[in-house]
């Protein structure tokens, strides 16, 4: 089986719960990378989700669901951390499977489809899968945590209040501060700027990839003058479906 994570799929690189090195036992098959996927997704997102069977797996290499109290069929553990969140059946219809060859006798392949579900939450599902030889059942189940959004900006606007061109000609001073996290997948943020001459924009990067935070500073070259100003900092990224995020940015400037 695979162990290299980082050459995996992104498919398989989204799952919260998969034992890449091993799989999971459950009756005499082995299923790799998890009998029982837990996976995050955006809403309206469709995905498939493949599953490798091996048949006749009689050796105790993986611990059997069965035997431990924590892995039993019809709990799902990284569902139950989320706490007080209610678990809802996916809609009807909305998740299906397929069965296709493995390439030898030793097993088959599980395709797990997910069409598009409508709305944030919780959601799980469960079915009995028939091996196609030799009719044996064994049971496989999916949980999906669904996001409203994928990419969150937070707050969505600055409000930089009250500067003074007394402390400017100190020092620039960070005004406001923003936080940017992609839940699934990841972005890069090439590039900030702003409409305001006086107002520029940094990042730190908190985690490379999907968690950044982008602060607003007021400098005091070019020079300004009194006032209360409306502008945008812009983010420039590598997110084809989000390539440039606007923020809208109020600062007063007073003596």
């Amino acid at each position: 089986m695979l162990a290299d994570i980082k050459r995996l799929p992104e498919i398989y690189r989204r799952l919260q719960n998969g034992d890449y090195l091993n799989g999971e036992r459950t009756a005499t098959f082995e299923i790799w990378p998890t009998a029982r996927p837990f996976i995050t997704m955006e809403k309206g997102e469709s995905l498939i989700i493949p599953l490798r069977v091996w048949r006749g797996q009689v050796d105790s290499h993986v611990a059997s669901p069965a035997q431990d109290p924590e892995h039993k069929m019809g709990t799902v553990a990284p569902a139950q951390s989320r706490g007080a969140q209610a678990t809802l059946p996916f809609p009807a219809g909305s998740v299906k499977y397929r069965i296709r060859s493995g390439g030898d006798q030793r097993g088959f392949w599980i395709d797990v489809e997910i069409a598009a579900v409508d709305k944030p939450g919780l959601f799980a599902w469960s079915s009995d899968v028939a091996d196609p030889s030799t009719g044996e059942r064994f049971p496989i189940e999916l949980s999906a945590l669904v996001y409203e959004e994928n990419l969150i900006v937070n707050p969505r606007s600055l409000d930089c209040g009250e500067v003074s061109l007394e402390a400017l000609q100190k020092s620039p001073i960070v005004a406001a501060q923003l936080n940017v996290r992609k839940m699934i997948g990841s972005i890069h943020i090439r590039g900030v700027s702003s409409t305001l001459d006086f107002v520029k924009g940094g990042l730190q990067v908190l985690v490379d990839g999907n968690n950044y935070l982008v602060k607003a500073y007021v400098v005091a070259n070019p020079p300004v003058n009194p006032g209360k100003y409306e502008g945008t900092i812009r983010l420039d990224t590598d997110d084809p479906k989000r390539p440039r995020i606007d923020i809208p940015v109020k600062v007063t400037v007073v003596r």
